[in-house]
């Protein structure tokens, strides 16, 4: 068999939790005998083009596709523009399966002109979400499908003077709307202004998106029960849309380590720094504890963009007085590390979580997890068995079920524990390989004679 896995932005990348599953998924599927080829679609170059040789990552073949730097948003130009360069490296390596892990529609657009059955995992809210975090503008998960009436009020709500924009919107009818968003789809970009401006697009485009990931042979990989239902409640069938958890590797952990009730509670956060992952929830938690004398929390992650760096610069503020260490971000190789020194992962996320991999390590690992109820994780977490579960957004809660950790380390899972329910790498690469051959022996058997 061979197999297409298309990727966004570079491959070798490990900002998330989805480029990190991409490479460990491309090299186990590669030591199964499954020749392997991964399109890398990247943003920022100056000319669209294909580098002539791919580079090889244990076996694992990478073709770097570069696009021009204005493909920025998925309108049907740029779909149909990168949906063309992806089907020119498609038919040039003439795959079996093609399975989409980032630019999805434009895969879609190419697999079905080419008559070849398309995969796609959602990684994220993005796939049906314009703001990508499927959470309102009052930071609450969202349950409602997409659309201009609902989408518009949370889009406008995390650009500039967000408030004054919802009121403009509101005040034009929907075609004077998208005619002014329009115009500013070529013009320099402008402060306060185009980020606004360009709103009512967003969600125009994410509606053609979410259609194109609705062509026929297209099915839909949801890794949590969260991100299966907002896929279907935007309109995709039953018969589309699998529900398959991530498959996730036992991070090697010292296991003779016993909780010592005289010894520091060692509470641990892993992953990016953005404010949707809730860390400022998690430090307010903190704040209101009785005693910081009796934990510490290690927070291993980094700021990446802008944005980030500003939240992570008001965290260190926030958090002034409290036993924060903040230590760099660790390769994925080295987790096991992170693990070692923790006896709480505390995984706070406010936004919709379509599976968490630091969760799933985290359990394997035999720690004990707290996380906020925010999709994925509550697949993984079984409360009072696993860890526990509080509701987002809610230091209080947070805070009251720590100190309870704090006071009763019987609370803490005991040695030795084990997460039967949680998927194996093996197990998920058996799934997704069962998935593929029945959709390729299906696509032999109705292809014309």
């Amino acid at each position: 068999m061979r197999l297409a896995l298309v990727a966004s932005g570079t491959y070798f990348s490990e900002y998330g939790g989805g480029q990190i599953y991409v490479r460990q998924l491309a090299r186990e599927l590669c030591n199964r005998g499954i020749d392997v080829h991964v399109l890398a679609v990247e943003q920022g170059a100056h000319t669209e083009a294909r580098q002539p040789v791919p580079v090889d990552d244990s076996g694992v073949r990478v073709w770097r596709i570069a696009m021009h730097p204005d493909v920025a948003i998925a309108t049907s130009r740029v779909i149909a523009q990168t949906a063309g360069a992806i089907g020119e490296a498609i038919g040039s390596i003439a795959p079996n399966i093609v399975h989409a892990h980032g630019w999805k529609a434009a895969t879609a657009r190419a697999t079905y002109d080419l008559s070849l059955p398309c995969f796609i995992t959602a990684h994220h809210g993005g796939i049906v979400c314009p703001n990508g975090m499927l959470m309102d503008h009052h930071e609450r998960l969202c349950h409602v499908p997409t659309s201009p009436a609902a989408c518009i009020r949370c889009a406008t709500h995390f650009v500039p003077a967000g408030q004054i924009w919802n009121w403009v919107f509101s005040a034009l009818p929907a075609s004077r709307r998208t005619a002014l968003a329009n115009r500013c789809r070529t013009l320099p970009s402008i402060p306060y202004f185009t980020p606004a401006l360009k709103v009512p697009l967003s969600v125009a485009d994410k509606l053609e998106e979410i259609a194109s990931i609705s062509l026929p042979d297209c099915r839909v990989i949801a890794p949590s029960i969260a991100i299966e239902r907002a896929l279907l409640r935007n309109g995709l069938s039953r018969s589309q849309v699998m529900l398959l958890a991530h498959g996730s590797a036992l991070p090697r952990v010292a296991t003779n380590i016993r909780h010592n009730p005289d010894t520091k509670l060692r509470l641990g956060y892993i992953g990016r720094i953005d404010r949707v992952k809730g860390l400022h929830v998690l430090i307010d938690a903190l704040k209101i504890m009785p005693d910081p004398g009796a934990f510490v929390l290690h927070v291993f992650g980094a700021a990446a963009t802008r944005r980030e760096l500003r939240y992570f610069n008001q965290l260190k503020h926030r958090s002034s007085g409290l036993p924060v260490i903040w230590r760099d971000k660790l390769a994925h190789e080295r987790i096991s590390e992170a693990y070692a020194d923790i006896d709480v992962l505390v995984f706070p996320s406010i936004c919709t979580e379509a599976f968490g991999l630091s969760v799933a390590e985290a359990v394997l690992a035999g720690k004990t997890v707290v996380t906020s109820r925010c999709g994925g994780p509550e697949d993984i977490v079984r409360d009072g068995v696993d860890g526990f579960i509080v509701n987002a957004n809610d230091s209080a809660a947070l805070a009251q079920r720590l100190q309870q950790l704090v006071v009763d380390r019987s609370l803490l899972v005991p040695l030795g524990h084990v997460a039967p329910h949680v998927l194996s790498v093996d197990a998920h690469v058996d799934a997704l390989l069962d998935l593929y051959r029945r959709s390729e022996a299906r696509f032999t058997t109705t292809a014309p004679a």
